[in-house]
């Protein structure tokens, strides 16, 4: 069997993503960050960050939201999980 290699800058190729977003038709949550648009996400509210997490995470990547308003690392909506440490 072959390895799967993901794509480098070395090799000049660059991995990208295109999705559809589906604005939340759910109630809100506690915490909008002052009214953030949410997203529908496999039946869950999320921030379009979050959504684009999840696509990647669905092809065997792993990343984290920069949530640069409170200075964090995220991979979930802030009332439901809590910021993560990078490796």
């Amino acid at each position: 069997m072959g390895h799967k290699t993901s794509p480098s800058l070395e090799d000049g190729l660059v991995p990208t993503r295109s999705i559809v977003l589906q604005r939340w038709g759910g109630g809100p949550i506690r915490d909008s960050y002052g009214g953030k648009p949410l997203v529908a996400c496999d039946g869950t509210p999320l921030f379009a960050e979050l959504a684009i997490l999840r696509s990647f995470e669905r092809e065997g990547w792993s990343g984290v939201w920069v949530d640069s308003f409170r200075q964090s690392y995220r991979v979930g909506l802030p009332e439901n999980t809590n910021p993560v440490a990078l490796p």
